[in-house]
């Protein structure tokens, strides 16, 4: 975790999901309140909060998963970088250290310059090469819109709604809500589970506090090229992460939408059919991986030790 630099609290409070094997970060206590709880193994005090922000000192290696095998002239023993890859991640991290929204055009220069070097193993070769945790950086997303416009956005603080970060799964769709921190979870709760995890604030249509909250969408892939997979969306569930505090502000915003809200707030739901796309790895070493969306999104991704 010194890897991201995160402050004291924000360390303590990212954790391993035990049921389904999802991360989870919580934020940081901005005023003292008097009750408090337990999330994931911390314990927290709520629910006047303030995001930490990932004040990302991006260049420390962390390594997360090996395995060992040759492919396509990349050694899959260590993947360490290139002497040329290391500058362009100097650039890379620089670039995003100072950029203000997302992916900017600078950082997208030197990831296409990255993606040149083809530093990333045969998949189908090594499948185990795409196992890991990861926590998302920067990226350049295609925001799903109800109006059927689109939008490009970062997490970090992009507002959006809850239909657009869920495929338009929960309800009600058009709650304005606020990304923050995101994770991908990869063969962490079995061979073919993956999972995107975000962070976000649920704003309140009433007009109170923000409530901290995180959704999970999960999926199956199958690797399917060298450096391809293909993901299928099949569930997705959002949850408020302060219910002691905050559950009687929640149920009412959720209650009249979702009759199967459970006594924790927790609300799941079912794709009718499987939401299908595609990802190709674009640079994988043993620090960050950098994917590519169908749709064009781009995410730089940290690898986390595990356990944290």
């Amino acid at each position: 975790m010194d890897c991201l630099s995160l402050d004291r609290s924000a360390v303590y409070a990212m954790a391993i999901r035990s049921s389904h094997g999802l991360l989870s970060s919580c934020s940081t206590v901005s005023q003292p309140v008097e009750k408090a709880s337990t999330f994931f193994g911390v314990r927290l005090k709520s629910s006047c909060v303030a995001r930490p922000k990932l004040a990302v000192s991006f260049k420390t290696c962390v390594v997360s998963h090996v395995s060992s095998a040759v492919s396509d002239g990349v050694q899959w023993n260590n993947l360490q970088s290139t002497p040329e890859a290391r500058k362009f991640k100097e650039e890379l991290y620089e670039a995003m250290e100072t950029s203000k929204q997302g992916l900017n055009d600078k950082c997208m220069s030197i990831v296409a310059s990255l993606e040149q070097l083809r530093h990333v193993p045969d998949l189908v070769a090594n499948p185990d090469a795409v196992k890991g945790r990861l926590i998302g950086l920067k990226g350049k997303y295609k925001e799903n819109r109800m109006d059927g416009k689109q939008r490009y956005l970062d997490f970090e603080g992009s507002p959006t709604t809850l239909g657009a970060s869920s495929f338009m799964a929960l309800k009600p769709p058009n709650l304005d809500i606020v990304l923050y921190t995101s994770y991908q979870d990869v063969c962490m709760d079995g061979q073919d589970s993956y999972a995107l995890v975000v962070d976000v604030d649920v704003q309140n249509p009433d007009g109170g506090n923000p409530l901290p909250a995180q959704i999970a969408n999960r999926a199956r892939f199958s690797i399917v090229g060298p450096n391809s997979l293909d993901v299928e969306f099949y569930s997705v569930e959002i949850k408020p992460r302060f219910p002691e505090t905050d559950l009687d502000a929640w149920i009412s915003i959720f209650k009249e939408a979702n009759s199967q809200i459970n006594e924790n707030g927790v609300i799941c739901a079912e794709h009718k059919k499987p939401i299908k796309g595609r990802t190709d790895i674009i640079y994988m070493d043993d620090e960050i991986r950098i994917h590519r969306g169908h749709k064009g999104g781009v995410s730089v991704l940290r690898l986390l030790k595990d356990p944290i």
